[in-house]
């Protein structure tokens, strides 16, 4: 044994046994023939124990959180935390064992499904030398893995591809120098990961989350960490069998899939164990998912048709509830019709959101199909597109029908969506669309509050994509290009809407268009254009936080105009925290009859509101239109929103202000430029007025114009020259300008 491993291990061991004393371990260090000295935790607590557990986060961006049953470790999005040759950077909870012989097991309930997103169990000596077991995923696989770490250097021991199941259980046993680390989806059949012969003196032993490649935000998600010999029992401090699941639905979702969803109105659950049967009569298992998850997706082998019988059982430490009632769906040779929101939908009882209805929904197994056609009422029938195109229809066979409302009559419709395969199989579908001719609601106090709503549609009109309500939050279903949630109305003119957003993750390349991003979109009316679905998108103001290139994490809050013109833009280098809920609050208020004032102020939910707003804008566009959620290629969540209006009083209260920083609006010609752009500025009274120009890694390039400005109008111009009067080269560049206590920042592109 090296010196160093010498002195790691006297460090560990001097930390277990000062711990050993101050919770009188003596007694409890040996249970059978384990001397190990693992103490188990079921993380049932509100506060993790600093005398078991130490959190150990080398970059600095890590955190964790105890919810009452389950320990969870955050990592950002960007941020390296691998484990590899240049070390362990890895957010872990470690604690000091003694070198000897064990079993332990821990149970891991959230899905990996990020390119390469890791949890796991680590076995230490040292920083240098180590054992990590692991579930680790690509973006199309999850895996279980096992590597040894010799003086930095690392030897993969295993590494295999499993099924997902939506939970894992994984034990790691030692004896000796021999180790064996093996796997379940149900805890009752067990897998080899991994055997090998590996000598190490073992001091601390512990739970991380990890990840590589782009670095994927990761949330890892432990129900448990057991010594075998020492398990806590009831985990969680449970006092029953859980009761039998409710509401257990089955649906043929493809020509090889069926969905099986369920409720559950308790808190006992640690898991969902899934039978299915082709007879009717004897079951088999065929899955274990975990308690956060309500659904699950069967895979039939090799297309076989035919009637398929399903039932569900809640399971924890005490046992098994008892079986819910079997339910039977049928697997078809034809493909699947889906409307996203039902068999029945009602517009218009709300009030218009957008000049359209929209009617979304998918056809399965889009590869088989030869043409699609739907038909409204007694009219002719017309082609409808599918997807995926990477715009609007995010995924294969996904479709938007847009409705003009004189199409529908009072009352109720009919709408027939056909599909036609190559092999001339015919499947059709029909829903009922409930038009309300209602007046438009006023604009006053407008809520909503998701774990209240039983269906989207009852509070908005989905505009883009298949959206969910999980957690109390509205969701997207199926990250995509502009997933979009209407609310309100087109004739809403000046209000307010404060709503939480949690950002979960980015995908630059889920879509085309520009770079991801997730915010609100006021002064909306809906999508123009002759495509179908269309794509033009006029708009009052779209605030959001986003990235400016989908090369780089620049990602920052913004402002854009009617056009995508980038009016407002935060460049303070502020970062939204990935997993964190922070409150975005809009103001659109009328200036004139052709400009608004919007002012945008986002913060973390837990802290309080600020005085001064982030981002405002005085821009012409729309004067009246909707509010709308919008998630671009991204995982976000949005929660209650309140809308209020914007009172007349208020409105003129701040008409002077609008008024001034309307004369000082920016507006560079030409944008993008060759060799010289300019603006106009007018101004009421004497100004300081200050012109800087950044590069994109904000450094300062050049101050073009710094000085006290008379009453009037005046021009001022870049010549796209540095501050050593060197022609500047080709790309993007920012500027502000500060008038007076306003600051009006924006882009210009310089083509040479």
């Amino acid at each position: 044994m090296s010196a160093t491993v010498r002195k790691t291990a006297l460090r560990y061991l001097i930390t277990f046994l000062l711990a050993a004393l101050a919770l009188d371990w003596p007694a409890a260090c040996q249970i059978g023939d384990d001397f190990s000295g693992i103490r188990s935790d079921d993380f049932s607590s509100a506060e993790l124990n600093p005398q078991i557990w130490k959190f150990i986060d080398p970059v600095g961006d890590a955190a964790y959180q105890l919810t009452g049953s389950h320990l969870k470790i955050f990592l950002p999005q960007g941020s390296d935390h691998d484990i590899w040759r240049t070390g362990n950077r890895a957010a872990r909870l470690m604690q000091p064992v003694y070198d000897a012989d064990f079993q332990v097991e821990a149970h891991f309930d959230m899905q990996l499904f990020k390119q390469y997103a890791m949890q796991g169990i680590l076995v230490e000596c040292d920083d240098d030398n180590f054992i990590r077991f692991e579930f680790n995923s690509t973006s199309m696989d999850l895996r279980i893995y096992a590597a040894t770490f010799v003086d930095g250097e690392p030897r993969t021991r295993a590494l295999v591809t499993i099924e997902q199941h939506n939970l894992g259980y994984m034990r790691i046993a030692r004896s000796g120098d021999e180790w064996i680390q093996s796997y379940s989806c149900d805890r009752r059949e067990w897998h080899d990961g991994a055997t090998f012969t590996h000598p190490i003196t073992v001091t601390a032993i512990g739970l991380y989350a990890a990840n590589a490649g782009s670095f994927p935000t990761v949330t890892a998600s432990i129900d448990y960490f057991f010594n075998q010999a020492m398990p806590i029992h009831p985990e969680d401090k449970v006092t029953a069998v859980p009761q039998k699941p409710a509401r257990v639905a089955a649906d043929a979702v493809s020509m090889s899939e069926i969905c099986l969803g369920w409720t559950d109105n308790n808190d006992e659950e640690d898991c969902y164990l899934i039978e299915r049967s082709s007879d009717g009569r004897s079951f088999i298992r065929i899955a274990g998912v975990s308690a956060n998850t309500t659904e699950y997706i069967d895979k039939i082998e090799n297309n076989p048709l035919g009637d398929y019988t399903y039932r569900v059982a809640a399971s924890n430490v005490l046992g098994e509830s008892d079986y819910s009632d079997p339910i039977t769906a049928t697997v078809t040779s034809t493909p699947v019709i889906t409307f996203f929101y039902g068999d029945v939908q009602k517009f218009g009882h709300l009030g218009m959101p957008q000049r359209t209805v929209n009617v979304l929904g998918n056809i399965s197994d889009a590869d088989t199909l030869n043409h699609v056609t739907f038909t409204l009422n007694d009219a002719a029938a017309e082609s409808l597109k599918i997807g995926a195109d990477r715009m609007r229809l995010a995924c294969a066979g996904d479709f938007n029908i847009e409705i003009e409302p004189q199409q529908l009559r009072p009352g109720e419709n009919s709408l027939q969506v056909r599909a036609v395969t190559k092999e001339h199989a015919v499947a059709t579908k029909t829903i009922r669309l409930l038009w309300c001719t209602m007046p438009s609601p006023p604009l006053c106090n407008y809520t909503i509050q998701w774990d209240t709503v039983t269906a989207i549609q009852n509070v908005a009109q989905v505009v883009d994509g298949k959206w969910k309500i999980a957690n109390g939050q509205l969701q997207s279903a199926a990250v995509g290009f502009d997933r979009l949630v209407a609310i309100g109305d087109t004739t809403w003119r000046d209000y307010e809407i404060v709503v939480p957003v949690t950002l979960h993750n980015f995908y630059p390349r889920s879509g085309e268009g520009s770079s991801p991003g997730v915010g609100i979109l006021a002064r909306w009316k809906g999508h123009t254009g002759d495509d179908k679905p269309r794509l033009g998108h006029p708009y009052g103001i779209l605030a959001w936080y986003r990235a400016t290139s989908s090369d780089r994490d620049d990602y920052r809050l913004c402002m854009y105009a009617n056009g995508d013109q980038l009016v407002a833009e935060d460049l303070s280098g502020r970062k939204l925290d990935l997993n964190r809920s922070y409150l975005f609050k809009l103001k659109a208020q009328t200036v004139d009859d052709k400009k608004t004032r919007y002012s945008l102020k986002v913060w973390p939910q837990v802290e309080s509101e600020p005085n001064d707003w982030t981002l405002t804008a005085t821009v012409a566009g729309p004067v009246a239109g909707s509010v709308v959620l919008l998630s671009h290629k991204s995982d976000a969540a949005f929660g209650d929103v309140k809308i209020s209006a914007v009172q007349a009083a208020a409105v003129a209260n701040n008409l002077d202000e609008a008024a001034k920083d309307d004369h000082i609006a920016p507006d560079f010609h030409p944008n993008p430029f060759n060799s010289m752009t300019r603006m106009t500025i007018r101004l009421t009274g004497p100004q300081m007025i200050r012109l800087r120009i950044f590069n994109v890694l904000g450094e300062l390039l050049v101050v073009p114009f710094d000085s006290e400005l008379a009453a009037g109008e005046h021009l001022l111009s870049w010549n796209g020259r540095d501050q050593h009067d060197r022609l500047a080269a080709s790309g993007i560049y920012f500027y502000t300008l500060d008038a007076g206590s306003s600051r009006f920042a924006g882009r210009l592109v310089l083509v040479r």
